[in-house]
Order: structure tokens, then C-alpha cells, then sequence
């Protein structure tokens, strides 16, 4: 229940002064995307992906290691890499073989019927009218 103490409280928000001035400016995706854009950055494709899955999964566990401990490597790599090293490693490669290999590329086949009966009483109802 509201009470007219509790409404004697409130003070109106001035539009000029942002709730909480300590807090960075929002950083929208776009202007993200436009601001590594710029810097030369390019998105990654699903090739580059897939083949960075595939290499990962040949590399001994000391030179993940070294790849985890290196800061200057994408934070994609640092990532992948650092789930392969948990206790997890069988569930995180099996995901990886699953995008690089597998499932990522397995075509969809559907059988499709040429007859079609749309509503097989209405079939069986013509057949003893007409008869």
C-alpha cells in the first residue's frame, strides 16, 4: 500500500541528469560494428570458424596452454580454448566436431508425395452418391 509519506519522498527525474553518471555511454552493436569496421577489423566466416575448430583439436595440450596465456590472441580462440582445457573437454570437442564436420553440413532430404488425398471421407461419400 502506498502511504502519503512514501509519496512526500519522491522527487521528479530532470531529464538533463542521467540516473547514474558514473556508468559509460551505451555502446550500441552497430556503433560497435562501425567502430571495428574502422580499425580494420573484419567478421570472421564460418570457414574461418570451422578451420580454427579444426586446428585447435590437433594441438597438443601444452601448446593450448601457451594459446590460453597468450592475451594477444582473439578472445574466440582464448575461449574455445579454455573450455577444451575444463573438465568438460569431451562435451566442448564433440560440439566442435559437430559444427566443423557434421551437422553443420548434412544436407535435408525430404520425400515428397505426389498423391495427395485431401480428405479420404469425402472420397469415400462421392463413391456412394455416384453409385
Amino acid at each position: 500500500m502506498v502511504n502519503n509519506k512514501s509519496l512526500n519522498n519522491l522527487k521528479p527525474f530532470k531529464k538533463e541528469v542521467s540516473w547514474n553518471p558514473n556508468w559509460a555511454p551505451k555502446k550500441w552493436i552497430s556503433l560497435v560494428n562501425k567502430e571495428l569496421a574502422e580499425q580494420w577489423y573484419k567478421p570472421a566466416t564460418r570457414q574461418d570458424i570451422e578451420e580454427n575448430y579444426m586446428q585447435l583439436l590437433q594441438l597438443k595440450q601444452e601448446d593450448l596452454v601457451r594459446l590460453w596465456k597468450d592475451e594477444n590472441q582473439p578472445m574466440l580462440v582464448r575461449v574455445i580454448v579454455k573450455a577444451m582445457l575444463s573438465w568438460k573437454w569431451f562435451d566442448v570437442i564433440e560440439r566442435m566436431l559437430d559444427r566443423g564436420v557434421w551437422k553443420a553440413t548434412q544436407p535435408i532430404i525430404a520425400a515428397v508425395q505426389t498423391e495427395t488425398k485431401i480428405n479420404p471421407l469425402e472420397d469415400r461419400l462421392n463413391e456412394l452418391w455416384l453409385n
